[in-house]
């Protein structure tokens, strides 16, 4: 499961990062990127039997993230925006047939920066919480994964490096360390220091990200 929630987190926060290249560390004048990423067993690499995903970025030319329509098959989203003390916040909502209920809320800060997402089931309980915490050039250094597992807490902290990739994790079941990884990460990179290449292991899955870049 460890494997599949380091998945999970890379998909979630992709999109939900900053709007600015900073945020995404990358380097000189980007105009879009094509990534895939296989997912696999450690014990398994045949492509043929991983988790397949695929995504793209666009930039303007001023270095802004272009958010994407959200889009999911089966489901109808609403979305409402409201502001708040220090920032701004989106209630998502999420229609199946004829039940709607709060899927997630966002919070943003002044900045544009994802600060918090609560997940809640359709119930209205909370399900998940993820704190996200950034460097000063505003990319994103540390979340922290807050459940209820049980009726006791469960506390994942996921660290991320440089090039805005997660790089190892700590466990914390009812405030007792359970587990403490770090990844096994190599990169590829172009000529403007941008990686095309990742490879990224956590002892259980192996996940592969190839990038096709263009810039102005």
């Amino acid at each position: 499961m460890k494997g599949v929630y380091i998945f999970i987190a890379c998909v979630l926060f992709s999109n939900l990062k900053a709007q600015s290249l900073e945020a995404f560390g990358l380097k000189g004048n980007v105009k879009s990127i094509k990534e895939s990423c296989n997912d696999c067993s450690a014990n398994n690499m045949n492509t043929e039997q991983c988790f397949f995903h695929e995504i793209n970025y666009f930039f303007t030319n001023q270095g802004k993230y272009i958010k994407p329509k959200l889009k999911e098959l089966g489901y109808e989203y609403l979305k409402e925006k409201q502001s708040t003390t220090n920032g701004f916040a989106i209630s998502t909502f999420k229609k199946v047939d004829d039940d709607i209920f709060k899927h997630y809320d966002q919070y943003y800060n002044n900045d544009d920066l994802l600060i918090k997402t609560v997940y809640y089931d359709k119930e209205g309980k909370v399900k998940d919480e993820y704190n996200c915490f950034y460097t000063k050039n505003n990319l994103r250094e540390k979340v922290i994964r807050v459940s209820d597992e049980n009726g006791l807490n469960k506390t994942i902290i996921s660290y991320w490096d440089e090039y805005g990739s997660a790089c190892g994790d700590e466990t914390f079941y009812a405030g007792k360390l359970l587990e403490k990884r770090e990844f096994d990460i190599k990169y590829k990179f172009d000529e403007f220091g941008n990686w095309t290449y990742k490879y990224v292991s956590n002892g259980t899955h192996t996940l592969i990200h190839n990038r096709v870049i263009t810039y102005y």
